[in-house]
């Protein structure tokens, strides 16, 4: 007597929706459907002005009209009347049946190709109406745990591409207050330069000249290493040109305490046509080589501990970023290598002595 139900109610199911016939109709080459399934189906059809049996594919032109089978809607009343008993409603958390109508009952298998879950009744259905084809079909727990493994990966991804978008405007803010600074002079301290670097323009610009220059002893004054700091140090919160060093940095000989970049009193970003590279305390980080890139800008925010390099242009483009505590004024120092090699101040600007940037070209 079940099994006759069963097959009794298969009789009576919309191949579109496979549940019962809602408003059934019957068309032209003897299918049934619900009426507002055929209408949806035949509506997707309209541009090609012929349609068809989403069943047996016969096809009818022009667009037939339809109307309510009033004794095939008896029928099926009825048969909802003396139905099987109705599978088990979905509890909170469970899969629900995506066909089930009204209250939804629990889903005990999902399709992977059809992306729907369903209840025991329409899962039979489904089984017999695609017959033949190769869909996947799992439980529909497993599908619930794939969904919620999916949704828990896609809200990380979000919160670490918030993260990204946040770190990049604060980025974005740091160059945009460059165009807001106030201009600031710096010249090159002649008591530090090493007596082969030659100082002009009023002492804004150094070059290697090879030969030595006729500058005093002084205490101040690199004896080994061609390089040079700036004479200012604006509220000990800026840097500029190639390196940044605290005035502590030691003058005399050839160790490494006198290098730009190989001690923890400097931060050097080392530059020729062929590579480019940070250093401090003696570690190297390697970086590519910016387009075109012959004047190097410094931006330094002291007490946030910040300090960038970049390549200035038409654009500014960001070389390298590094985030640290200063615990001493910073001055600025050329490490200039290379006979005829130079490097000059173009413009430093500075805002309420604690953000600085400054220019020089290579």
């Amino acid at each position: 007597m079940a099994l006759t139900a069963i097959l009794l109610c298969e009789q009576f199911i919309c191949p579109v929706c496979l549940d019962l016939l809602k408003d059934p109709v019957a068309i032209a080459c003897g299918h049934s459907y619900c009426m507002s399934c055929i209408t949806d189906c035949w509506d997707q059809e309209d541009q090609k002005r012929v349609y068809s049996c989403p069943q047996c594919r016969q096809t009818f032109s022009p667009r037939p009209s339809i109307s309510k089978n009033t004794m095939l809607a008896e029928v099926v009343e009825k048969l909802k009347k003396t139905k099987l008993k109705a599978a088990v409603p979905a509890p909170p958390g469970d899969v629900e049946c995506d066909i089930c109508t009204g209250r939804k009952h629990k889903a005990v298998k999902s399709c992977l190709v059809c992306l729907e879950s369903y209840c025991q009744t329409h899962f039979e259905r489904h089984q017999e109406f695609r017959s033949g084809k190769r869909h996947k079909v799992i439980d529909a727990t497993e599908r619930l745990d794939q969904e919620k493994t999916a949704v828990s990966r896609a809200e990380g991804q979000m919160e670490r591409l918030e993260q990204e978008i946040e770190d990049l405007k604060s980025k974005s803010l740091k160059f945009e207050n460059l165009d807001r600074l106030d201009r600031y002079q710096l010249t090159l301290d002649p008591n530090t330069a090493h007596k082969c670097l030659s100082l002009s323009e009023g002492n804004r610009v150094v070059t290697c000249t090879g030969t030595v220059q006729p500058y005093p002893d002084h205490p101040d004054r690199f004896d080994y290493y061609p390089q040079v700091l700036c004479t200012e140090c604006v509220g000990s919160v800026y840097g500029v040109g190639i390196s940044v060093s605290y005035k502590s940095i030691s003058r005399k000989g050839s160790g490494y305490e006198c290098f730009f970049g190989f001690n923890d009193q400097s931060w050097s970003l080392s530059c020729s046509p062929s590579s480019f590279s940070f250093w401090h305390n003696n570690k190297q980080t390697k970086l590519p080589v910016p387009s075109s890139c012959s004047r190097i800008g410094v931006y330094v925010d002291h007490s946030a501990g910040t300090l960038c390099f970049y390549s200035v242009s038409d654009t500014t483009s960001l070389i390298h970023t590094v985030q640290t505590t200063f615990t001493q004024p910073l001055y600025p120092g050329f490490n200039v290598y290379g006979r005829q090699s130079s490097a000059k101040l173009l413009e430093v600007k500075c805002r309420d002595f604690t953000r600085c940037t400054a220019v020089c070209q290579l």
